[in-house]
């Protein structure tokens, strides 16, 4: 015995030194001298959602990695656009830090845009390896710099950084195909180029401009230690899914292919989230096109997942490129992403923007060497983007300061002295324009600052400016113990947190404003910063003073601000420079004393380096005067003013304050091309096509700027510099027509072009405010027209001179609309022999206006018979020239007079024809008291009585389960068998217990349905309470068979792993928002009372959970029901009124044959039966479905989508009943598909099912099954594929949605209720 215990400790020791190996410290000497290789993609998070061993079976290099390295679990990216993100990864510092705000992009230049490259005066990852001694050598894209004056760089230009033999173009800093990072083309394929670029002479050698394999195999060998960064662009191609350039770089439907599914937020409502994560869906939307479909979104889904695996593929080529070199040991590589990607979770979210959901911050990050992890290592660590070059530094042995960086090194995770750093990390975004150099943008607030704890995670979007626009912070804040999806946002306003997570929500607020105030600060030298604020001729002015805030990049400091002679006397000024993320704040004092031309800063904060967009100044003196415009900086090393500034500045205050006195209040936009701004303001704009709505105001406010040669508006005066405007026209060669006083209140004026068309018409309420704009306009190149000047009459209406002038509207929408009004003719006269004048030819104060009227009363005047009024070619209104351009809202108008005259002529003749039919009290009586059909009713008790059968039945299942894993346990423990012996029996077992579970459930959900049609049909019951019976009894098999179908499949993953929180389980990732059930798990789930819940919930599907509201409206309750009463009530009006008396006189012709008058009697038929479908669908799904959501608290309310734009009438099935579209696509379609049936005959199937139960539901009730309704549903399978082909004939959703209103009214309802009608008459006898 005594060797056997010796040989049992023997082992046991060498196993222990052997794990201590495995896992034995190491230290920064391990690292030292050894190469590095960093392998960067781009736009990859870290694997989520993706099926177990998915890296191992697609990822093989990321797996060779992981098996020999250490894999950080938490590491995140501390801004989104590549630029910032990356500027970050490589400097250690934040945004606020490195200046590096917004996305680089070669068509903003830098003067116009908040452009601003990484800094060369800090330390980077190059830097700190070649203080190490290492070779520093760059493959790839690097985006944190752009070219001078926007063109190319050049590998000088990354030398500047410490970056050696780097492979230009760089990618990224364009749009397009050039940017792309596959491709089967010389525009693009820029992977492919910077892994296996060929130098092909001694020359481009030297020059480093081969590719990151040939630098291995060739280089790279001599220059150890080297640095090398291979940044490659996948899986960054994700943006160009499906756009123009998709399949010209090389895609096709290959890439699309694969087992990836939806993420479970997939479907998230975003209104309890920040706005901006919704602008942004929205914009998305709109530039990249809707992935409308889940067909489409899974495509989505698995063409990522595809370029994940073909940058995968280079990161095995420099693995082998290591190893053919005997490089491996002696290099570290590690593999990092620059941001991550949503992969349309939350609600079909995109790209990585305005948001900090793990999907998009989460990134890989993998350090690996077989030397020093012989085995794999995992962290749970808080680690980010900033935290890697000091990292580097103390594993590299770099000399500099750690101080100069915002992150903090891991290096003791790696060195197993320790499981932390930091409990926190930090997020920021300040980049709404996300390199689009033109609106639209997402609205304020847009900024974001974050932070991510171990548990919760919280998120403040703000507006920099918020103290001027009063735009009001959005927070978000996330509980990932408990909502690992980010699905309930414990911040929103609606949501009623805990007295706990009230105490983490003051917690977090407190400690983010401690982080942006402790570690957003500049860590730069302090230094004198002259500011040259440049308004473009009307102001310039040269600034130093106080910064307080995220100024870096730059050196910063104090000075004053110079506004020489801006007033005669001293006063207060508050100052804002700059706009959106550039905003510079504070107080001033001016003093206007000659000896002292300046004003003292007196208190300041700043939150941008790189000044851009709008100066603006709030003036407190006599009144004020506001001035906007473009800004800039300019850097001075000796911090003095300088004096030829100061000298010019005053030249141009006296412009200023000369044009301050000559405007008054008026204002001037932020738009570099609006600065000869001759007025703006509010005016009255018409809207003539508004008359085309009943509730449409034909005169809205409009914020109108004219300027030099033009006029443009904006829906108000904050749009001027977010968006283009709404209208622009060119004032040349028009003219400006006075049409006086309206409504005994409104001054309106028009503005016509050369042929007296209105291009857009204006009022104000002061007749002086009229008389600027006038002054206004003719300054701008716009002439006044002299007759047309109008004097009010005695009841305040202006009498119009001048009947032959016409009245017509442009379409006052966008300046291409304008452009074509004036491409026509036009004439720099006016018509009717107008005299045209200027303001100095009718002389100061109005003279000659008053001696022109005066002659005009006598003879001789312009008015006299001999005048010309036919003066220039003019096309008629209804031509082609000018049918697009013309008013025609009048027409519309008509139509629906006459729409409303034909449907009132059609009321009266059935009034005269049939009296009064509607008595609600009949339909009362027969619902209450069903002839005394005792049967009938009780088949609702036993209706109830099979629902508790059924949860009885899947209790018995569970308990079988429960009971087959207690065997397989102990037979494991046991150890008697064979493992495979051991599955064998269990399997054997599971199969019995499923076909007693099936058998029973086949018999209990067949006696729901056949005990009620039975009892209907023996009892010959009345139609309407046979119908609602069988409408009960259709809705509960639904709901059965999706409560047996989903514990089936929860039996079948538990038998995989017990322990495991599957799909819909809490706490699984997949679950809903479930404010309700904070641990639900199967077969928990299988209690009455959450079984009763799901019988009463508005839905066909079961889950474990659902979403809930937050509280019950009992207002909101009633008046729903109100409405409910309402809508019945209508529906049998339409049909005792109208759909009977028709479907009657029907009969005759049908049985004669008489086709033309049952084509009429169809048409009659299909208008009241429209109304009836519509009062139907209104009130069932809209009111009676809401009332239950409302009663249960049942959050999912999306019962429809909007069916009524449906262009085929596929698109209608899909949308018109989402609880039965939800039920098939997950009980039928999607088992059929996964069992290999076609997706074509899958579909097939559905509609098979589904015109079997609207017989039922039809026939059933009616005592007679002819089939009609059955046929009628098979043969929307074929019409679907017309309807489809028609759309795409005529290539029109205008023309698609008219086809199915079409078949949908005259060629579906009308003809199945007359043949149903005419059979039950003739088998009932009813004469």
């Amino acid at each position: 015995m005594w060797h056997i215990y010796s040989s049992v400790a023997l082992v046991l020791l060498l196993n222990t030194l052997g794990c201590a190996q495995a896992t034995r410290d190491i230290s920064a000497a391990d690292f030292n001298g050894k190469n590095v290789v960093l392998f960067i993609t781009d736009q990859e998070r870290r694997v989520q959602y993706y099926p177990d061993g998915w890296i191992e079976d697609n990822m093989p290099g990321t797996a060779r990695l992981m098996e020999q390295g250490i894999t950080f679990q938490r590491s995140f990216t501390n801004s989104v656009t590549c630029s910032s993100s990356r500027a970050s990864m490589l400097t250690g510092l934040m945004p606020a830090q490195h200046g590096v705000r917004y996305k680089l992009r070669n068509t903003m230049s830098n003067n116009e845009y908040p452009q601003e490259d990484m800094p060369t005066d800090v330390a980077n990852l190059a830097t700190i390896a070649q203080e190490a001694g290492y070779t520093t050598v760059y493959k790839g894209k690097i985006d944190v710099f752009k070219g001078v004056n926007n063109t190319d760089a050049k590998p000088k230009d990354l030398e500047r950084y410490g970056w050696s033999r780097w492979n230009p173009p760089d990618s990224g800093l364009g749009l397009g195909l050039p940017e792309y990072g596959y491709g089967n083309s010389s525009e693009a394929n820029n992977d492919e180029r910077y892994m296996s670029s060929l130098a092909s002479s001694e020359e481009e050698v030297e020059d480093g401009l081969e590719g990151a394999l040939q630098y291995l195999r060739t280089v790279a060998v001599e220059q150890q230690p080297f640095f090398l960064v291979v940044s490659l662009v996948n899986p960054h191609d994700i943006t160009f899914f499906e756009t123009d350039n998709y399949y010209v770089a090389g895609y096709n439907d290959s890439w699309t292919e694969g087992d990836i599914g939806l993420p479970p937020t997939v479907n998230e409502d975003l209104s309890t989230k920040p706005k901006a994560q919704a602008d942004f869906n929205r914009i998305s939307d709109l530039v990249l096109g809707e992935l409308s479909t889940p067909q489409v979104q899974r495509k989505y889904v698995n063409f990522y997942a595809n370029l994940q695996k073909w940058v995968d593929q280079y990161l095995v080529q420099v693995l082998d490129g290591l190893e053919e070199k005997n490089l491996t040991n002696d290099t570290i590589v590690i593999k990092i992403s620059d941001h991550g990607e949503t992969g349309l979770s939350h609600g079909l979210t995109r790209q990585k923007c305005f948001n900090f959901y793990e999907e998009t911050v989460n990134v890989p990050l993998i350090i690996s060497n077989p030397v020093l992890f012989p085995e794999a290592r995992s962290s749970e660590a808080l680690v980010s983007h900033i935290d890697l070059a000091p990292t580097l530094q103390d594993l590299l042995g770099g000399k500099g300061p750690k101080d100069r960086f915002e992150g903090i090194s891991y290096a003791p995770i790696i060195f197993n002295q320790s499981k932390s750093v930091q409990d926190y990390i930090i997020f920021t975004m300040d980049d709404y324009q996300i390199g689009q150099s033109s609106p639209p943008y997402v609205d304020e607030p847009n900024h974001m600052l974050c932070i991510r704890e171990e548990r919760f995670k919280f998120c403040k979007y703000f507006d920099p400016a918020r103290e001027i626009t009063k735009i009001r912070s959005e927070f978000e804040m996330y509980d990932l113990l408990k909502d690992p999806t980010e699905s309930i946002n414990l911040a929103y306003s609606g949501y009623t947190r805990t007295p706990q997570e009230n105490a983490q929500f003051r917690r977090l607020n407190k400690r983010l404003k401690e982080v942006s105030a402790k570690r957003l600060t500049a860590r730069r030298r302090e230094h004198m910063i002259d500011l040259k604020l440049n308004l473009k001729e009307p102001l310039a002015a040269e600034s130093q003073f106080d910064l307080v805030g995220n100024l870096t990049g730059r050196p910063i400091g104090s000075g004053r601000l110079y506004l020489t002679n801006l007033f005669d006397q001293p006063g207060s000024i508050k100052f804002k420079i700059g706009s959106g993320s550039g905003v510079i704040r504070g107080n001033a004092i001016l003093n206007a004393a000659e000896d002292a031309p300046n004003c003292s800063i007196t208190s300041g904060t700043g939150t941008y380096k790189g000044i851009r967009g709008s100066i603006i100044f709030s003036i407190r003196q006599d009144g004020s005067a506001t001035l906007k415009g473009p800004a800039y900086h300019k850097l001075r090393d000796d911090g003095q003013a300088d004096q030829q500034v100061i000298q010019d500045l005053e030249e141009e205050n006296q412009r200023l304050r000369k044009m301050i006195a000559a405007h008054g209040e008026g204002s001037m936009p932020g738009n570099s091309a609006m600065w000869s701004v001759a007025k703006s303001g509010y005016l009255n704009k018409y809207r003539p096509r508004a008359t085309s709505s009943l509730w449409a105001n034909t005169w809205e406010p409009r914020y109108v700027i004219v300027r030099s040669g033009s006029l443009m508006y904006y829906k108000n005066e904050r749009d001027v510099y977010r968006y283009p405007p709404r209208g622009q026209l060119s004032l040349r060669g028009t003219f400006v027509d006075v049409e006086g006083l309206k409504r005994r209140k409104y001054w309106t004026f028009r503005v016509m072009d050369g042929l007296g068309v209105d291009l857009v018409r204006l009022s104000t309420e002061s007749h002086s405010e009229m008389t600027a704009w006038l002054d206004a306009l003719e300054d701008s190149g716009c002439s006044r027209k002299q007759y047309g000047e109008k004097q009010a009459s005695a009841d305040g209406e202006a009498d119009d001179v001048v009947s032959g002038s016409l009245r017509r509207s442009a379409v006052h929408g966008s300046e291409g609309d304008f452009q074509r009004i004036q491409s026509g003719y036009t004439s720099d006269q006016s018509d009717m022999g107008t005299t045209v004048t200027s303001r100095a030819q009718r002389g100061k104060g109005g003279q000659a206006s008053k001696q022109k009227d005066t002659k005009m009363k006598g003879l001789g005047t312009g008015y006299d018979g001999c005048v010309p009024v036919h003066m220039h070619p003019k096309f008629s209104l209804l031509s082609s020239e000018r049918i697009r351009v013309s008013d025609q809202s009048g027409m519309v108008t008509l139509m629906f007079i006459i729409l409303a005259a034909a449907n009132f002529r059609l009321i009266l003749e059935n009034m005269i024809k049939y009296g009064i039919r509607f008595n609600p009290f009949t339909f009362i009586r027969a619902i209450v008291t069903p002839s005394g059909n005792v049967s009938l009713l009780l088949c609702w008790p036993a209706l109830g009585l099979f629902a508790g059968i059924g949860l009885v039945i899947e209790q018995l299942a569970a308990a079988m389960l429960r009971r087959d894993l207690m065997k397989r346990m102990g037979e494991e423990k046991k150890e008697v068998m064979s493992s495979d012996e051991i599955s064998k029996r269990f399997n054997k077992r599971r199969k019995f217990a499923e076909s007693v579970t099936f058998l029973l459930n086949l018999i209990n959900t067949s006696l729901v349905l056949l005990v009620p049609f039975h009892i209907i049909t023996v009892t010959m019951a009345e139609p309407l309470p046979s119908f609602g019976l069988t409408m009960m009894t259709t809705v509960l098999w639904f709901k059965l068979v999706s409560f047996i179908h989903v514990n089936w499949s929860l039996r079948q993953l538990k038998c995989i792993d017990p322990r495991r929180r599957w799909p819909g389980e809490s706490l699984s990732g997949s679950e809903p928002l479930a404010v309700e059930t904070d641990d639900m798990v199967y077969p928990a789930n299988l209690s009455l009372t959450h079984f009763s819940y799901f019988l009463v919930a508005p839905t066909l599907c079961y889950q474990l959970s659902y979403p809930r509201s937050p509280r019950f409206r009992v207002r909101w309750l009633m008046r729903r029901i109100f409405m409910l009463s309402a809508g019945l009530g209508m529906m049998l009006f339409f049909f005792e009124q109208y759909i009977e008396p028709t479907i009657d006189n029907s009969m005759k012709p049908l049985q004669e044959m008489d086709w033309l008058v049952v084509i009429e009697r169809v048409l009659k038929l299909s208008i009241p039966t429209l109304y009836f479908w519509l009062a139907m669908f209104y009130s069932l799904f809209e009111l009676w479905l809401n009332v239950l959501a409302e009663i249960t608290r049942f959050g999912d309310r999306e019962f429809y989508k909007e069916w009524w734009n449906a262009t085929t009438l596929g698109e209608y099935w899909r949308l018109w009943n989402m609880p039965v579209h939800k039920w098939m696509l997950r009980h039928v379609y999607f088992p059929a598909t996964n069992l290999g049936i076609p997706k074509f005959y899958a579909g097939v199937l559905v509609f098979f099912i589904s015109a079997i139960f609207h017989e039922v539901l039809v026939g059933v009730p009616l005592h007679m099954l002819r089939g009609w309704a059955f046929w009628g549903l098979m043969l929307q399978v074929p019409l679907m594929w017309v309807t489809e082909q028609l759309k795409r004939h005529f290539q029109s959703d205008r023309v698609g949605n008219a086809i199915f209103w079409i078949s949908f009214c005259f060629l579906g309802q009308p003809i199945a209720e007359i043949l149903y009608f005419h059979d039950y008459r003739k088998s009932h006898q009813f004469q």
